[in-house]
């Protein structure tokens, strides 16, 4: 097989985020685990915009800002919107960052350092760079 055929496309690797959502054991390596992070931004904050706008346009009328009862309900849907665009991918995040942490030889546990707020971020970030370790 050529280099070309081993390589995965950005839709095989979105759909392979959401497949393996509760797989917490196995790895990923550097390559795909930043494509499929690019492509659930590239995939995830357009389609955030445009149903954010179709609800404003569609739902909202335009003199709702004078009927404040009456304009909850279309606010209440973008707010669920992006209650849902922003923790639905937390669990298959969280297993991907666990396959990766694995293929570079880490326990497991260090996913806690993301409770630290700018430092832990930063040391996982670092080591989700380095390369495979074989």
């Amino acid at each position: 097989m050529s280099k070309q055929e081993t390589k995965k496309s950005l839709k095989d690797l979105f759909i392979n985020f959401w497949k393996k959502s509760f797989d917490f054991t196995g790895t990923i390596n550097r390559e795909d685990f930043w494509k499929t992070i690019g492509t659930i931004f590239l995939v995830g904050i357009p389609l955030h915009v445009v149903m954010v706008l179709f609800i404003r346009f569609v739902f909202i009328p335009p003199n709702c800002y004078s009927y404040v009862g009456y304009c909850q309900r279309p606010m209440n849907i973008i707010i669920g919107w992006v209650i849902f665009f922003i923790f639905s991918p937390i669990i298959p995040m969280f297993s991907m960052s666990l396959r990766r942490l694995r293929d570079i030889r880490k326990a497991p546990e260090w996913i806690l350092l993301i409770l630290l707020p700018i430092v832990g971020s930063l040391i996982l970030i670092f080591w989700f760079a380095r390369p495979t370790i074989i």
